[in-house]
């Protein structure tokens, strides 16, 4: 995912879960590299591990799922229920 744009994407739904978005290259590579402004990025699922990453890079993460350009986290996904987050 380099140099890609988002903007006002629909990306309701994706699921990170699982993913390893650690480190320099998530934060280049995904964050730097590609416009997210506008996207649609309600029920995104991440972990606590990779919700710090993109509070850490300055994307907005929107527990309540409301508003574009921004990362929902699924509150079953932070609790460790088996699932498991840019």
């Amino acid at each position: 995912m380099k140099n890609c744009d988002f903007t006002s994407c629909n990306l309701t739904g994706v699921d990170f879960s699982g993913c390893n978005l650690t480190g320099a290259i998530f934060l280049n590579a995904i964050l730097a590299q590609n416009t997210f402004d506008g996207a649609k990025l309600e029920d995104i699922k991440i972990d606590q591990k990779n919700l710090q990453l993109f509070e850490n890079a300055g994307i907005a993460v929107n527990t309540d799922q409301t508003g574009p350009a921004t990362i929902s986290v699924n509150r079953s996904v932070l609790s460790r229920k088996g699932n498991t987050a840019v």
